[in-house]
């Protein structure tokens, strides 16, 4: 197989007489480069997490492989257009994506750079090809407009759960991603498989507690949030029910009310027969355990928590017969 490089097919298109412009976008953040390359990959998260991405009309996957090809829309004169993207690998801590419509070309080069002090820069580049240089000079502001949009769906949206990432990281947890070597593009389809990982050795000793008289019926409770001791806690009448706060998938946010990705209320929540949401690739959770007020039950274990019902508090602590292992999921 033969791959041409973002510097290749710009070399060969002027060959063909065509001319290029291009326009470069960069941001930096707290996260590795493996997260950002990651996240350039993981084709699911672009109908949930952009929630402008593609004018409301999704992203349609073709083929994922070692290379991955999707429909993506876009609106030109109030007219949307299906467009087929090809992405792939361009070399280390490179990700190319290229399509064409019209008499033009695109590129769209994702460039992460590892930073000496820690953190990574993204920087992306656009280029437009066109043979005919009126054509693309006329056409070049609207262009540079959209992919403005484009990086400023990429600083809204990707770069908070980039950095969501990088913390969760500081708070013990870790990613299977984090070696990117041998991901393909196939590997990011199964969004329940868990891909985030916790050490539980260092938290055995630390508990929270929660009062049951602060769970108020019709809302959820948090505590925490970036925290292998994060929990949502819903009461209807005499239950109450535990949610996670961390997806064990990719780190997701599981809570209301999200500052990023397509929103999820208390009235979605409801909707939804009483199930969170993950912000990153929508996949739904019930709650860890159900706590039924009018039992005598004062003990519940999950595969990762004990909760204990006392005085009119609810304790949760780590299981002690956890040692080291790392494989285990917290939202069951």
């Amino acid at each position: 197989m033969q791959s041409f490089t973002t510097e290749q097919i710009i070399n060969t298109g002027k060959q063909l007489g065509f001319k290029y412009k291009s326009f470069t976008f960069s941001i930096k953040g707290r996260y590795k480069s493996s997260d950002a390359l990651f996240n350039h990959r993981d084709i699911p998260h672009f109908n949930h997490l952009h929630k402008n991405l593609a004018g409301g009309y999704g992203n349609e996957g073709v083929y994922y492989g070692d290379v991955v090809s999707f429909i993506r829309y876009f609106k030109f004169f109030l007219i949307s257009f299906p467009i087929l993207t090809l992405m792939k690998d361009d070399g280390k801590n490179r990700v190319l994506e290229t399509y064409s419509f019209f008499c033009f070309q695109f590129l769209k080069l994702n460039e992460e750079i590892d930073l000496p002090e820690s953190g990574c820069e993204s920087k992306i580049t656009y280029y437009i090809g066109c043979k005919h240089e009126i054509l693309l000079n006329i056409f070049l502001p609207f262009f540079k407009k959209m992919f403005k949009k484009s990086f400023n769906d990429y600083k809204n949206d990707d770069h908070p759960f980039l950095n969501r990432r990088a913390d969760l990281r500081a708070k013990g947890f870790s990613f299977n991603k984090d070696d990117i070597s041998n991901f393909t593009y196939e590997d990011c389809l199964n969004i329940k498989s868990q891909n985030c990982f916790f050490d539980y050795k260092s938290m055995l000793s630390e508990k929270i507690s929660v009062n049951i008289n602060d769970i108020k019926e019709n809302e959820l409770k948090i505590v925490n949030d970036i925290n292998i001791l994060s929990f949502q806690f819903y009461r209807d009448k005499n239950l109450i029910k535990i949610y996670p706060v961390v997806c064990p998938h990719e780190g997701g946010y599981l809570g209301l009310n999200n500052e990023v990705g397509v929103k999820f209320n208390f009235e979605n929540f409801k909707n939804s027969e009483c199930k969170v949401r993950c912000n990153i690739h929508n996949r739904r959770f019930d709650p860890i355990i159900t706590i039924d007020l009018k039992n005598s039950k004062d003990s519940y274990k999950s595969n990762v928590y004990d909760f204990k019902i006392n005085d009119g508090n609810i304790f949760i602590n780590l299981r002690n017969d956890l040692n080291s292992r790392k494989n285990l999921d917290w939202s069951k």
